[in-house]
């Protein structure tokens, strides 16, 4: 499932995230790819089968194959340490997840967890990779 947005003027960009999930049936990798404009990108990975009803992905600041990668002044004050997503399906066909990005910020001693939960509802439904379909 992959998240397309319109263009937008740099003066309208805020805190507008971009998320694409991808799914590897092979080896049973969900990736989830998450950029929020000008400060950050992250991929986070984890495990599912194709009939999985809850799946976690997890990817840490010194992960070696997936990762955390920030500007600058985020990296600086605002460090992401880890960030965790836990899906869940529900058996009306929306998705649940709840999230925890861990931070340290600058001049505080314990880390700081920022979370977020919502509830998903499909609106159409995927264009599947050309090269995978028959």
């Amino acid at each position: 499932m992959a998240c397309v947005t319109t263009p937008i003027s740099s003066s309208q960009i805020r805190l507008r995230p971009i998320t694409i999930w991808l799914w590897e049936p092979a080896t049973n990798s969900v990736m989830h790819t998450l950029t929020i404009p000008r400060a950050q990108i992250l991929m986070a990975v984890g495990e599912a089968s194709a009939n999985a009803k809850e799946f976690e992905l997890i990817v840490t600041h010194d992960s070696e194959n997936f990762g955390i990668c920030s500007a600058p002044f985020l990296d600086y004050a605002f460090k992401t340490i880890e960030f965790r997503i836990k899906v869940t399906i529900n058996p009306d066909g929306t998705w649940s997840y709840d999230e925890d990005t861990v931070l340290l910020v600058k001049g505080k001693a314990e880390p700081f967890h920022h979370t977020d939960r919502n509830r998903l509802t499909k609106i159409a439904e995927p264009t599947p990779n050309p090269l995978a379909r028959k």
